[in-house]
């Protein structure tokens, strides 16, 4: 019997995310030190370019100056107030 692996898994979500139109780009690539950046660091797990991409063309204008001024903010509250305190009551993974 085939083994279910983390790997086929993976395989499996991509490919069904293509089939829905989405471009699959491999994460080295878009790394700190990949052949085209998008992130400074490996525990950048928002792509601030593409977010506000898709922000920007679902609400064209609606972030305005807030993408510099208020980004952090942002961050902190989504990253890590709100998934802080989900992790704070749930037991972290792994």
């Amino acid at each position: 019997m085939p083994q279910l692996t983390e790997s086929a898994i993976e395989e499996l979500a991509i490919e069904r995310l293509e089939q829905l139109g989405y471009k699959y780009l491999n994460g080295s690539v878009v790394a700190f030190d990949g052949s085209s950046p998008e992130r400074t660091s490996y525990t950048d797990v928002i792509l601030d370019g593409r977010l506000r991409a898709a922000v920007d063309k679902i609400n064209p204008g609606l972030l305005g100056d807030f993408w510099g001024h208020q980004k952090a903010d942002f961050w902190d509250f989504w990253g890590h107030g709100l998934l802080g305190d989900f992790w704070g009551h749930q037991k972290a993974p792994g």
